[in-house]
């Protein structure tokens, strides 16, 4: 009776080592399998997640290169009257036309394009801040669950007053090359900025911030609205 005894506890004792044995490679089995599940997943969203930023970048840059050419148009087509405008806010003309007439007279054609390659060559920074920071911010509210046009907005506000970082300096070198009625070529925006931050310091190209802030702010804040 011992004998039997002790071969039936070797037999279970046996049972079961063998059945731990097959329930530890089973467990090994099912964790191999939702490692190699979840790589696949993982896998897939990280393919997902890249064709989607590829198709964001491709729509994002699109809108960009169109605001960029089109700036750039309306930048050549408009800069003269701007070029009026500026000259007659600052000096004593009769009118329009008196302007006008004075600035081809004296200085030709070229006398209402002063100022055009500053503007002309930031068209291109203007529109790659406007239109990333508009997506970026855009896109953290839409996660905070802003509505669609609250968020259009309020991006487009926050993109307006970056961007005016870039404008202010811009605008200013332009007016003062706009308002110089010499015939010489020997002034640019280089010796207008060397001039100006050598006189009043780097401040002084960012006097106006607040108020192309509070005019670039809403504008663009407008523009993305009805985009």
């Amino acid at each position: 009776s011992r004998a039997r005894h002790c071969t039936n506890s070797k037999l279970r004792k046996k049972r079961e080592e063998h059945v731990r044995r097959s329930e530890e490679v089973s467990s090994r089995q099912k964790r191999r399998k939702r490692k190699k599940v979840g790589c696949r997943q993982g896998l897939k969203t990280l393919v997902s997640v890249l064709q989607n930023r590829e198709k964001e970048m491709k729509t994002d840059h699109g809108p960009m290169r169109c605001g960029v050419v089109a700036g750039m148009t309306s930048q050549i087509v408009c800069h003269p009257i701007d070029t009026i405008r500026t000259r007659l806010q600052f000096d004593r003309f009769v009118g329009l036309r008196h302007c006008v007439r004075t600035t081809l007279s004296k200085e030709g054609i070229r006398g209402l394009y002063k100022g055009l390659s500053a503007p002309l060559v930031a068209q291109g920074l203007y529109k790659a801040v406007i239109f990333s920071v508009n997506s970026r911010v855009n896109t953290y509210l839409r996660r905070k669950e802003f509505k669609t046009g609250t968020s259009s907005i309020l991006s487009g506000g926050i993109a307006g007053a970056v961007n005016a970082m870039f404008v202010t300096p811009v605008e200013l070198v332009r007016n003062r090359l706009q308002m110089n009625y010499s015939t010489s070529r020997s002034l640019g925006p280089i010796s207008v900025i060397s001039q100006t931050v050598s006189k009043h310091g780097i401040g002084a190209l960012f006097k106006g911030y607040l108020a192309t802030v509070l005019r670039d702010g809403p504008g663009v804040a407008m523009y993305f609205a009805s985009f």
